[in-house]
Parts: structure tokens; sequence; C-alpha cells
């Protein structure tokens, strides 16, 4: 922690006091301490079962419908400009000062892919694109305004001459114009940093209403963290609805679907994997140091279709943020060594396959701890790199519920 005086600590833990009645940091002769209400209202219970289903089902959405299109015309380019409204999600106990109504324009481009390569076919032409999203916070002295560009891959679900059902899922970088501040922005407990992750899952329903236009509509989900690297790393979640429109131009190109190109059953096949990951964690209170993570998985995969793969795996963790926490947490009353570092959780996953890129979504469980840091599941959200047929690199995002736990850094082997 850095040299405060002891007047500016307890000023500083005031002022997050009466900025929330069940949020509180807690001066102690040691520090600051984290305490959380542990009663947890059975709407976010609720939430965070939903959050569970949605994220398990949400790549089956590319094998509802298998219709094979006999032809396609597709655009060069898409320019589009898209208007959303939203609001940020109390999503932990003593948020509820956060709660505003969040207005949103969105700028994107994009490029429907062809054919060259043999996913194209596969998930029936999906579009790459980025996209520039404004969203007005709801409050300027606390919150503020966040930028954001992300990078997206748009997979259809349906798609015909007239009308489009698609699902994207994007991932990138935002700058936020308020985040927490000791001093003058106590009040923001979801923000440490002005540089944060931005992802976004949206579902939209496209209307061509001529050969260069046509309109959406669609629900998203946008969340914005610094994946634990700066506290406090609450996070904001922000569900919206929105309408938009879009612009075709350049050359068309006549695209035709082979037969064979939508979902086929594979010769059963049962893929071994292990990844090590390393990740860095910051601790409360804001400004104390940071602190290396290490994980080992160990997973099995059962190929189901040419697009989705099924697993089961163990994680074997040693977080070396645990420790200090626990020393600064009043409630735990055990014995304070390294051994409150080590934790083992098993996990289920999907993972959409993407040529030589997976897209997967995990839900796990801890089965195995010292120290309890006061969730019992965990998720993580991730991409894997098959850089050869066995060497693979990992880039994930693990989570509780919706509160970024680390980034996960890593390389593994597959069999």
């Amino acid at each position: 922690m850095k040299n405060l005086s002891s007047n500016k600590i307890l000023l500083y833990c005031k002022k997050l006091k009466d900025s929330s009645n069940n949020y509180l940091w807690i001066p102690l002769s040691f520090g600051i301490v984290q305490a959380e209400v542990a009663k947890k209202s059975i709407f976010i219970t609720v939430i965070k079962l939903v959050f569970n289903i949605f994220l398990f089902s949400i790549f089956s959405f590319s094998n509802l419908f298998s219709q094979t299109i006999a032809e396609l015309k597709n655009a060069e380019k898409i320019i589009g400009v898209k208007t959303e409204y939203g609001f940020i999600m109390s999503h932990r106990q003593g948020m509820g000062q956060l709660q505003a109504h969040v207005p949103i324009i969105e700028i994107d481009f994009n490029i429907p892919t062809k054919g060259e390569k043999y996913w194209h076919k596969l998930y029936r032409y999906p579009t790459m694109g980025i996209a520039y999203t404004y969203a007005d916070l709801g409050n300027p002295e606390v919150t503020g305004t966040a930028n954001a560009i992300m990078p997206y891959l748009q997979l259809p679900i349906i798609k015909t001459k007239y009308f489009e059902w698609n699902y994207r899922i994007a991932l990138g970088m935002a700058y936020l114009s308020k985040h927490f501040d000791r001093i003058e922005n106590t009040q923001n407990i979801a923000m440490g940093s002005a540089f944060n992750i931005a992802a976004n899952i949206l579902f939209d329903f496209h209307f061509k209403l001529s050969e260069k236009f046509k309109l959406s509509t669609g629900i998203g989900f946008s969340h914005f963290s610094n994946a634990n690297f700066q506290k406090p790393n609450l996070g904001i979640n922000i569900p919206s609805i929105g309408i938009g429109a879009y612009y075709q131009f350049g050359k068309k190109k006549t695209i035709i679907i082979p037969s064979d190109s939508t979902t086929q059953l594979l010769s059963k096949k049962i893929y071994a994997l292990v990844i090590g990951s390393y990740s860095l964690k910051a601790v409360y209170p804001p400004g104390s140091s940071i602190y290396p993570a290490y994980t080992l998985s160990i997973e099995a995969a059962y190929q189901i279709t040419k697009k989705r793969r099924l697993g089961i795996g163990t994680d074997w963790m040693y977080d070396q943020s645990l420790l200090p926490r626990a020393g600064i947490d009043t409630t735990y009353n055990g014995v304070l060594n390294n051994s409150l570092n080590f934790k083992a959780g098993l996990t289920i996953y999907e993972a959409l396959i993407i040529g030589r890129l997976q897209v997967s979504i995990q839900m796990g469980i801890y089965i195995l701890r010292k120290y309890n840091e006061g969730e019992d599941f965990y998720h993580r959200f991730g991409f894997r790199y098959n850089v050869n047929k066995h060497f693979v690199a990992n880039l994930s995002l693990r989570t509780h519920f919706a509160k970024a736990d680390c980034i996960e850094w890593g390389m593994g082997y597959q069999f």
C-alpha cells in the first residue's frame, strides 16, 4: 500500500462507508480490509443461475438451423450505425449507487467472408468487423463515459435473402473517463483504472430493404473491467436493446454453398489437453502490490460436430494474492501460511471451432481450498489457437459471475 497517514486512511474509509451502506472498508492496525455483506439477495442468485445457463447454451445457436442456402450475394464491405439504450446492472451488493440508464452509440465496419477457408462455409459465411462504441454511463462525476474499440465475429443463425438473425462476439479495449480515486472519486467502486477490457455479446435481426440498405434491431450485453490488474474491479455490466441501419457498398460476389457445408458429425474423437497459464492479480486496498498466480489445467474433450467440442477438466491453481487477502480478512481465523494460496476446481466447457481458433466458455466449481474468497463457482471465457497439431496458445478471462478475477496467458500441449 502506498504511504498514507492514519488520518488519510480513516478519511478514505469514511468516504467509502458513507457512499454505500452495504460495502465497507474497515481501517485496522495493519491496513484496510474489504468486508462485503455475506448474505446475497434472491435476485442476484437468480441472475447468476440464468447467467450460467445462458453461457453454456450460447454456442448451440450455431446449430439451431442447418438448412443449406443455394446461393448468396455478399457485399464487399458494410458500414453501419446503431443506437442502444441500456442500464448498469447492480451485480454486486453495494453497487446500487452506480445504477443508471446508459445511452450508447456504435459505428461499425465489417466485411463478409467469401469462402476462402473451410470454416467460412461451415458457419454459412460469417462477418468479421470492428466496432467503435461510445457509452454515457449516467453520472458525469462518478462513472463518466466509455469509449471502446472492439474487433468482432458475427455468426449467422438464420440467413435468407431478406432476413438475418445473427449473434456477435466482440472483444477489445475501452477508455473510461472516470474511475476510482482514493481522494476525488471514492464512489466509483466498480472501476479502478482508465484503460480496461471491453467485451460484448449481441443477438440482432437484420431486415433487408434494398440491395444496399438494411435495418437492424437486437439485444446486447456489454462488460468493462481491467481483469483485476487494479482495484477496485467489480466491473460494469450493461444489458441493452437497440436499432441500427447499414449500408452495403463495393463489388458483390456470388457464393455457392456446397451441400456438405452444414454441421456434420465426425468420427468420435477424444482430445486431451494440458495448459499452463500465468496471471497477475491486485488486492485491496487500491494501490497495494500485484501478485502472480499460476494455473495448470488438465482437460479431456469430445468432438461432437465439426463446429463444437464438449469437455471436462481440472484446474490446479497457486494464487499468491490469497495469503495477503486472508491476512487482512477479519472473518478468517486459520493459520496464515503459503498453503492458503492453493486451490483446485472442476470444470465443464463448450468450445466453438473456427479454423485453428477455439472460442471456449467454461463453468467451474472450487473443490479444494483452505481460504474461501466468498465464491463457489467461477467462469472462463477464452481463446485458444492451434499453433500446430500439438501446441496451443491460450488467452482467457476468468471471472466470478460478472466480476473479472484475472487474465490467463499460457501455452498448452494437445494429445
